[in-house]
């Protein structure tokens, strides 16, 4: 129970791994077909007064956890287009990728793009994919 004198906060980075571990131990939400091909914008946030960074999200992406208010930034989505898209999509926006690893059933791109380490983490859920991006 949660009180006035007894309140706790959940770290972000508490929120990042558990953002991150969705992937392994949940399955799809059943989402309507209307509502997976919705049109995302890029989400932009601001690390300082001077500073907009844009997260990319792919067409049509479905976000379910947007914690850009401070670093480290963290995007998560579904999608339904394939791997290689998504591969793709990330290559011509933050450019060559540094790291590659696939475990779990993960596959875990790693960029650096004007001094930020980008991870990009592509997980199959079901018919989609999810990803889930960290910018710090």
């Amino acid at each position: 129970m949660i009180t006035k004198n007894n309140t706790h906060f959940i770290s972000k980075a508490s929120v990042v791994l558990a953002a991150l571990s969705l992937s392994l131990t949940t399955s799809l939400y059943a989402f309507e077909a209307e509502e997976v091909a919705k049109t995302a914008d890029p989400i932009e946030y601001s690390i300082s007064d001077s500073s907009i960074i844009t997260v990319p999200v792919m067409k049509g992406a479905l976000v379910f956890a947007n914690l850009t208010d401070e670093m480290p930034a963290v995007v998560n989505y579904f999608t339904s287009d394939e791997e290689e898209a998504i591969i793709k999509f990330y290559k011509e926006t933050y450019g060559e990728i540094v790291s590659q690893v696939d475990e779990y059933g993960r596959l875990t791109l790693s960029f650096e793009q004007e001094g930020k380490k980008i991870r990009v983490a592509i997980t199959q859920q079901n018919e989609q994919r999810q990803v889930d991006i960290i910018v710090e």
